[in-house]
């Protein structure tokens, strides 16, 4: 709530925003951390807040934002052992070493490994180079490092001096490859200038619970959830706090009828 009440000092909403995700990166240096959000159904620790994706939401005078909070449940938030903090740059090399193994051998080795051979129903289910060139012409562009595009082969390395036997890559590898990126194309919202937030509001939750956690060090966690919240202080604050204490009553009133 401090966060917040430095952040209506600010007199613009862009200020507001670079402020807030400053804040929130250095708060990441505390985290993981025996903490945990009251509102949550289950037992967890905050191991992360991915800073980038918090935005400021619409207020004249106060300063209320939306942030992702990124926890992994346990059975006793209170006795279970908080997890080991993961650096972000370390962990990020390690998923490309074990996501694209190309990457990590000589150019040697990896004209070697294209002349493995693999098994095939028939003749038709293998490609040439030949038809690994038509192919280039239909595949979409990527805009990623050579490296992190498994599915863009370069003809001119395998039809190098260093690589003269010819290559053969089974068509059901390269249908499954093209399957994958456009199965995993992230969808584009346009930035609304007067309302910066509304990009985040408008991106499907299943999405956005995906790209986090692709691009989280603890993602690779079975018991991770990603959860919402939205921070306020203030008036702001006790008013929320009148209309929880309301509907929690109204609840009870229901459920006794």
């Amino acid at each position: 709530m401090s966060i917040g009440k430095r952040l209506a000092t600010l007199p613009t909403k862009e200020q507001k925003t670079h402020r807030l995700i400053s804040e929130l990166s250095l708060l990441n240096h505390k985290l993981p951390a025996r903490v945990w959000l009251p509102t949550a159904g289950f037992d967890h620790h905050v191991v992360r807040i991915p800073h980038t994706q918090a935005v400021v939401l619409n207020s004249k005078d106060k300063a209320p934002y939306l942030i992702y909070v990124e926890v992994l449940e346990c059975e006793n938030f209170e006795t279970s052992m908080v997890p080991t903090r993961i650096p972000e740059n370390r962990i990020r090399s390690t998923r490309s070493v074990e996501n694209l193994p190309e990457c990590g051998i000589t150019h040697e080795q990896r004209a070697s490994s294209f002349t493995t051979v693999p098994n095939y129903d028939n003749d038709e289910e293998a490609w040439s180079v030949d038809d690994i060139g038509e192919l280039q012409v239909e595949l979409p562009e990527f805009h990623t490092n050579s490296c992190d595009n498994i599915s863009q082969f370069s003809v001119d390395s395998i039809t190098s001096q260093e690589s003269k036997e010819p290559v053969f890559i089974a068509a059901g590898d390269i249908r499954r490859r093209l399957s994958e990126q456009l199965a995993h194309t992230p969808t584009t919202f346009r930035r609304d200038p007067e309302d910066p937030s509304a990009v985040a509001l408008k991106e499907p939750w299943e999405e956005k619970v995906r790209r986090i956690r692709e691009g989280s060090p603890y993602g690779h966690f079975p018991n991770w959830r990603l959860l919402s919240v939205i921070v306020k202080c203030g008036d702001d604050l006790r008013q929320e706090l009148l209309a929880y204490q309301v509907l929690k009553q109204l609840q009870v009133k229901g459920g006794g009828e």
